[in-house]
């Protein structure tokens, strides 16, 4: 009954014969039911997609048209995140047994855009959080150094050390790695360390 309800008052919202839900249409107590009521309907009912299907092809555009955006809030509320991590957050909530991308692999999948120049930047406050933050900004510099600048491993301690510290900026800005650094690191050096003294075990 309740999932009828929330659909009902879903397709309310979508008709606009209501301007949007109310504010205690989610409260605590039946929000996790309704937030995947509402998610579920509109990917399986509405758009004929599987979970697995919706993963690899929906955006946050799609529900920003159904009017969903502001209900992501409930499930995402901390540091900037990109749009395609927001849609896996809502999928792996909506469906806790759906394999999904790692926070790294996303980040990733973002950093190799923006150095083909299909993206502009991360978002702003991308590194933030400082758990997820630093361990995307390290897979991004082992990336940078290791894949797309194939440097020797056993020397890239050294080649940070040698740089001045006005040049280490300028190579991270160039990379566009220097928002990681000046979010986490006190130094270029630091953020190295961080990335290259335990081990070089990365798949990419």
């Amino acid at each position: 009954m309740h999932s009828e309800e929330a659909v009902y008052v879903y397709e309310r919202v979508l008709s606009g014969e209501l301007k949007n839900f109310s504010p205690y249409f989610f409260a605590p107590e039946r929000r996790k039911e309704r937030i995947t009521t509402v998610f579920k309907h509109l990917i399986e009912n509405k758009l004929n997609m599987t979970p697995e299907k919706a993963l690899n092809e929906l955006s946050v555009s799609v529900f920003r048209k159904y009017k969903l955006q502001g209900v992501i809030r409930h499930i995402h509320s901390g540091g900037r995140i990109s749009d395609r991590e927001l849609c896996i957050k809502v999928l792996k909530y909506v469906y806790p047994s759906l394999v999904v991308p790692s926070e790294e692999d996303c980040a990733l999948s973002l950093y190799k855009e923006i150095l083909e120049g299909k993206v502009k930047s991360f978002p702003k406050g991308y590194f933030s959080e400082s758990s997820t933050g630093e361990k995307k900004a390290i897979a991004c510099l082992k990336y940078l150094c290791l894949e797309h600048l194939s440097l020797n491993k056993d020397v890239i301690l050294e080649y940070f050390r040698n740089m001045k510290n006005c040049d280490a900026e300028k190579f991270l800005r160039k990379y566009k790695l220097w928002c990681a650094a000046d979010t986490l690191y006190l130094t270029v050096l630091s953020y190295a360390e961080a990335a290259f003294l335990k081990n070089y075990d990365v798949n990419f």
